[in-house]
């Protein structure tokens, strides 16, 4: 019978996994969808500025406001949950979402009146009429703090209860109605159709995952409360509100991006957010994905009181992310042009356009030089609870970020504004921090790794780049077609055979640790 438990487990992980690797996907790709709707309609113009700077006031308030109390609610909830059942886990969950409620209704009617002075702090480079745009557009957009919040709230409640699959049909079905609201509202109502859409969208998510989450489970949801449920409650107000004033300046990057984007050129907010949507499709493709299939083996070693063993498992994580990271940015590099032009370039996006994004794509996918390592050791600092080093490095980003900012932006404009956060770098000081706090590691393989892949990536760059040179077809669609297809198969093919020849072992590290993992399983399942 425990087998029998243990082997349900297993695969309910598996299908669990599989969902949201899938789920991600889709989303990513309808999010690419509407982005491509949005600049056939709107290009890089005035209205599209304002409507990407009135977003993300209320999406970075929500998540400043939300996130630590989430990650805060979900371990209480387990815990009253194992302690006195689920009936009492969701009867303490429906307190927390209704005073989340309120207060955050409250923060959305606050940003909806003051919806003025937010466009003239957030954007003051705009001329009036696009601030009182930008303001009509915060306005309308006020609600999504609340139903945004409230969304990732629940989330992670019915994460906590192994019920995956209700996020991702929420999730799915809200980002297909915003597709189809798009679609019929933008001919009628122009960017207020897209405007509305978006507070739609999230409001429709909201509701989706009460409305399939909770069907026919009306009984758990409970206004009821003890004297028990009210100091947790308390606990959990007052640890979320220090925990959100200490971690808030992390989530203030986007706000200060659009903040000087709207001093530079006209365009610059969605030629730097139209390269974006790309990067982050790569981001949480690949990034995210190796981190959270080896933090849980971090987090073991950690506990088990063996740090080599653990850093040798970042280290890992990191080798594989810099031997796909780095040939991707010299790829981007190459076939830039022909990617923005072949996704966005219709409509009222031009040629300048397409010039102008694939810029911002280049010089943004270097933002992916800081995560593929510190996906890695962030892990690692979490595993030895370094919440001093952790605060200590969200300051000291805000400070880099800032600086150079002032310095690039003058000078070189959006894309100033992109390096700024491309080279605010700091996993070398975690690397360091944990060298002090942990003891002696292996860093020479890691260095050695890097200084192989960045030659390999050089060599790749340069077959491609005489490659796309031969690439001259009088057809420009059929010439970014061919770039598009061949110029990949070739990078892959000169990086694969280069790291061949020179034995390089990221090609089968990833392979062996799971045959490892494989080999562990079966001998101690033989008995004994």
């Amino acid at each position: 019978m425990i087998i029998t438990d243990e082997t349900k487990k297993a695969e309910t992980k598996r299908f669990s996994f599989f969902i949201l690797s899938v789920s991600s996907v889709a989303s990513a790709f309808i999010g690419l969808a509407s982005t491509i709707i949005l600049a056939a309609n709107f290009g890089t113009g005035p209205e599209m500025d304002a409507f990407l700077i009135a977003l993300v006031v209320p999406k970075s308030l929500s998540s400043i406001l939300m996130t630590c109390l989430a990650m805060l609610a979900v371990p209480m909830f387990v815990k009253v949950k194992e302690d006195h059942g689920e009936r009492s886990a969701w009867r303490l969950a429906t307190r927390i979402f209704l005073l989340a409620g309120v207060a955050l209704s409250t923060a959305s009617i606050l940003l909806a009146l003051l919806s003025d002075q937010a466009a003239q702090l957030i954007a003051p480079g705009l001329s009036y009429d696009d601030q009182l745009m930008t303001a009509m557009f915060i306005a309308i957009l006020a609600p999504v703090l609340t139903v945004g919040a409230l969304e990732t709230l629940m989330k992670s409640f019915f994460q906590a209860m192994g019920r995956f699959s209700v996020t991702v049909y929420a999730s799915v079905l809200g980002s297909l109605s915003y597709l189809a609201l798009l679609y019929f509202l933008i001919p009628i109502y122009g960017i207020l159709g897209a405007v509305v859409a978006v507070t739609s969208q999230y409001t429709l998510i909201l509701l989706f995952q009460l409305t399939i989450g909770l069907w026919g489970k009306s009984n758990l949801v409970d206004l009821r409360s003890d004297d028990e449920q009210r100091k947790l409650l308390q606990t959990l107000v007052s640890s979320a509100a220090v925990l959100t004033f200490t971690t808030s300046v992390r989530r203030l990057n986007p706000l200060l991006e659009k903040y000087f984007a709207s001093q530079a050129t006209t365009g610059s907010v969605s030629y730097i957010s139209y390269g974006a949507r790309i990067v982050t499709i790569i981001n949480n493709f690949y990034l995210r994905n190796v981190s959270q299939v080896l933090f849980p083996s971090i987090a073991s070693h950690f506990a088990q009181f063996k740090p080599r063993r653990a850093m040798e498992e970042v280290i890992l994580g990191s080798r594989l992310n810099m031997f796909i990271v780095f040939p991707l940015i010299a790829g981007i590099g190459v076939i830039r042009e022909p990617l923005i032009r072949s996704i966005y370039e219709r409509g009222a996006f031009t040629s300048e356009d397409t010039t102008n994004v694939s810029l911002a794509l280049f010089y943004g996918s270097l933002f992916l030089l800081q995560p593929m390592v510190q996906s890695m050791t962030s892990k690692a600092l979490y595993s030895v609870h370094a919440i001093k080093f952790i605060s200590f490095d969200a300051y000291l980003k805000l400070a880099i970020y800032v600086a150079l900012m002032y310095i690039l932006m003058p000078r070189y404009g959006f894309i100033g504004i992109i390096l700024a956060g491309s080279l605010t770098i700091t996993w070398p000081l975690h690397f360091i921090y944990l060298y002090f706090r942990i003891g002696p590691y292996d860093f020479r393989s890691f260095l050695t790794s890097l200084l192989r892949i960045l030659a390999l990536s050089s060599l790749m760059w340069v077959c491609c780049t005489y490659w796309a040179k031969l690439v001259t077809f009088q057809s420009q669609t059929l010439t970014d077609l061919i770039q598009l297809i061949t110029t990949p198969v070739l990078g892959i093919s000169v990086y694969a055979g280069g790291a061949w020849l020179m034995n390089y072992p990221e090609m089968t590290l990833a392979v062996e640790k799971l045959l490892t993992r494989k080999k562990k399983k079966m001998f101690s399942k033989k008995p004994s």
